[in-house]
């Protein structure tokens, strides 16, 4: 990270906070990074037999990148260019691992070619939970044409894919939008990223499908009489601060909130009106909470009330659920957003600029390590670090 970029705003905690944090980070990386390109390491033997093969030349330079390739599927990847072309070889593979994954979800089903064909005992490694695994299909035959708009790999006739380049292809396939899931209010919404003749698009993901079963039990008319009472105090706390012509009422099915309209009224904002933002966020969230002590039928809902930085909202529902929502299928119990994206909450890591009281990303502390950002820019840099070090592996 360059010295010009500026530090990073852990929790107000303090530095133990930061220090797990930065541990979280690590422990993300690391499981990300071997989501496909397992971990490479060699044995004492191997690296003598490479540095014995580079003495006597006994080794194609094919031979000697599969001897220093650990990874099982880049491993079988190489063998296929033996054969077949680049293309061929991310088809024959995409398939693979098809059926490999279709196979591991049943308990009896005998080997597949895929763990036939890979070297290492690439069952054992593919599914293990120590190197990780592959939780879902890999699109390589889109993420090698991807890659090959950028570094035309494709294009050279003597010269075979190394295995840097193939590890690009895969990483870029595990990356692809079909993993993608947006959580929209909190936990209310959940949408997934697919690919449609190379171009990316988001689908609604029905709620039966998806939503924990104490988000099942919400009723219409208790959510709409939060709501209410949410919208009635958002009212008046406008009102007492004298904002009220300076504010726009929005109200959605599960969400209300007002919107402070700086442009319309000629003003711009400032700290002065930020603090008056939290205020309306404090004072709507006492009036739920008192709702709530008063109405037996509220208490058990979840709400969330916070200052988006140019409006205040008060949602049904909160972050920490969202990021725990149940997007599995039925026959397989709990399965969260987490594990369907091959994660645990100790590798989980919530990026969010709203860690105040008043703030809506304070909840996600309850599900996973948080990092806490002031910008786009802090964010975009946190970004590149994590690219940084999925490419070092």
């Amino acid at each position: 990270m360059s010295p010009s970029a500026r530090e990073l705003a852990f929790s107000a905690a303090g530095a133990l906070a930061g220090i797990a944090a930065m541990l979280a980070l690590q422990r993300a990386l690391l499981t990300g990074s071997r989501a496909v390109t397992l971990a490479m390491q060699q044995s004492e033997e191997d690296q003598g037999e490479i540095t014995r093969g580079r003495a006597k030349h006994d080794m194609t330079p094919s031979q000697l990148a599969r001897r220093q390739a650990a990874d099982p599927l880049i491993s079988l990847m190489l063998d296929l260019l033996d054969r077949l072309s680049l293309t061929e070889a991310c088809a024959v593979a995409e398939d693979l691992i098809a059926e490999h994954l279709e196979a591991a979800q049943r308990e009896d089903a005998p080997p597949t070619e895929l763990s036939t064909l890979a070297p290492r005992q690439p069952l054992r490694v593919l599914v293990s939970n120590e190197f990780g695994r592959l939780w879902q299909p890999l699109h390589l035959r889109e993420a090698l044409i991807d890659y090959d708009n950028e570094a035309h790999v494709t294009c050279r006739q003597y010269v075979p894919a190394t295995f840097r380049e193939l590890r690009n292809i895969c990483n870029l396939a595990q990356a692809l939008c079909s993993r993608v899931f947006v959580v929209g209010g909190q936990c209310n919404y959940l949408a997934r990223c697919r690919a449609e003749g190379g171009v990316a698009t988001l689908y609604m993901v029905p709620p039966s499908e998806w939503r924990l079963p104490e988000m099942e039990r919400w009723r219409p008319q208790q959510l709409q009489r939060l709501l209410d009472v949410a919208q009635r105090a958002l009212l008046d706390g406008a009102a007492r601060m004298h904002m009220a012509d300076k504010v726009k009422l929005v109200r959605k099915e599960r969400a209300v909130g007002v919107l402070y309209e700086a442009e319309k009224h000629r003003t711009e904002l400032h700290r002065t009106t930020t603090l008056m933002l939290d205020e309306l966020a404090v004072h709507a969230r006492q009036a739920v909470r008192e709702e709530q002590r008063t109405n037996a039928a509220l208490r058990s809902m979840p709400f969330c009330a916070f200052n988006g930085g140019r409006d205040v909202f008060v949602d049904v529902g909160s972050k920490d659920l969202g990021i725990f929502v149940d997007v599995g299928s039925k026959d397989l119990g709990i399965a969260s957003l987490q594990r369907i994206v091959g994660a645990t909450p100790q590798s989980t890591l919530h990026m969010g600029d709203q860690f105040t009281q008043t703030g809506n990303d304070l909840l996600a502390r309850r599900a996973c390590g948080t990092l806490w950002v002031d910008s786009p820019e802090e964010t975009a840099v946190l970004l590149r670090y994590m690219l940084r070090m999925r490419a070092k592996g």
